[in-house]
């Protein structure tokens, strides 16, 4: 079975770290079998860098932007696909037209399967109308694909329900642990270091993440004299983090609460983690997030939303909050901030839930079954 794997739109956020596992997976199989794989990349994008490190998948990168991919790069891409002949496209996004093999989509985009929540409403105008004409295509593409992976069993029938899609051509596949080597990862420098309790939100920047929120939580840890530190990755260049984060946090006199670290390569995360004394995500709406698997992966206590979605997946494994309330948000941290017994629970609890995930292997061997599975079947009419 030769595969075509679609990375191209894969820059960031729990998205790039999933790709990495699968990257990792496919790059220890035997040469025969690497063989049958073309990996399609944004070009200069961590991935491309990453493979070219590695040296030992074949791919080829191209220029991505929404109206490169979408319309006038689209060519060259298919190009490259009819070039190597596949017999499957498996995308880490949506599918395209004109492909002949089936298509497999990857299905992660949870607003999609939950239009009652009001994903993009608090966006200016045009963002709002470009976000819902992104999801409407986004949408199109997803329910084309011969064959849906999802990794949230509510996303999975909801397929069915909402849009009759055909659940024999969905599969659902457990989140899989966090693709590293942590080793012995004792909690001894967690609260040992002078200074702030570290917060490390590993996201981009998306309303729906709620990191927004956070100048106005810092204000209330600073008024009562709790100092703590937001590491989050983001890019300070942004606009809207310019503007909600930097210039927020400036005007309530609390932008040493914060540090700015840009888009971190994957290579990277673990150090990061590890000099971090918890994580958090205030998310709405997810369909799983690599941040609560690093966080149990690396022993760091983990402040999640109060959502469905969240005790769902996390259970007793994490500090909950009331995302929309900032003194909810303050109390968790100081809370954690206070108590290490409470940190080494979550902790515990965290090593314990990590068991119920699949590995990164155990992930990658069922991605490739379903895709073999749907690939004999064919297209869907």
């Amino acid at each position: 079975m030769r595969v075509v794997l679609n990375l191209i739109p894969v820059q960031s956020g729990g998205g790039l770290q999933q790709a990495v596992n699968l990257l990792t997976f496919l790059a220890d199989l035997d040469e025969s079998t690497r063989a049958c794989w073309l990996i399609l990349v944004s070009k200069n994008g961590p991935l491309h860098k990453w493979l070219e490190k590695k040296s030992i998948l074949k791919f080829e990168a191209f220029k991505y932007d929404y109206i490169n991919y979408f319309l006038i790069g689209r060519k060259s891409i298919l190009k490259s696909v009819n070039r190597f002949s596949p017999d499957i496209v498996f995308h880490f996004t949506a599918t395209w037209r004109g492909v002949e093999v089936p298509q497999v989509v990857r299905s992660v985009y949870s607003n999609l399967y939950f239009p009652e929540i009001e994903f993009w409403s608090r966006r200016p105008f045009l963002s709002f109308l470009k976000k819902k004409i992104i999801d409407w295509f986004r949408l199109r593409g997803t329910l084309r694909a011969d064959g849906l992976i999802f990794e949230n069993r509510a996303m999975q029938q909801r397929s069915h329900e909402l849009f009759s899609y055909p659940i024999d051509r969905t599969r659902y596949i457990k989140p899989s642990s966090a693709n590293y080597v942590p080793g012995d990862l004792r909690l001894v420098d967690r609260g040992k270091r002078a200074g702030a309790f570290t917060i490390l939100y590993l996201s981009s920047w998306y309303r729906n993440k709620n990191i927004h929120i956070l100048p106005d939580v810092a204000a209330i840890l600073h008024n009562r004299g709790i100092p703590v530190r937001f590491r989050l990755s983001l890019d300070r260049n942004h606009p809207e983090v310019a503007r909600d984060i930097i210039a927020k946090s400036g005007a309530l006199g609390v932008e040493d609460y914060f540090e700015l670290l840009g888009t971190i390569p994957p290579s990277e995360v673990p150090s990061y983690i590890m000099s971090s004394d918890s994580m958090i995500l205030l998310s709405k709406l997810e369909c799983f997030s690599s941040n609560i698997v690093e966080a149990w992966t690396f022993k760091r206590p983990l402040i999640v939303s109060n959502e469905d979605w969240a005790t769902s997946e996390c259970a007793d494994a994490a500090l909950y909050v009331n995302r929309s309330d900032c003194g909810s948000i303050a109390d968790g941290i100081a809370k954690l901030a206070a108590d290490p017994e409470l940190c080494d629970d979550l902790v515990t609890r965290g090593t314990l839930k990590l068991l119920e995930l699949n590995t990164p292997e155990e992930k990658g061997r069922q991605q490739m079954e379903f895709l073999e599975k749907i690939w004999r079947a064919g297209k869907k009419d």
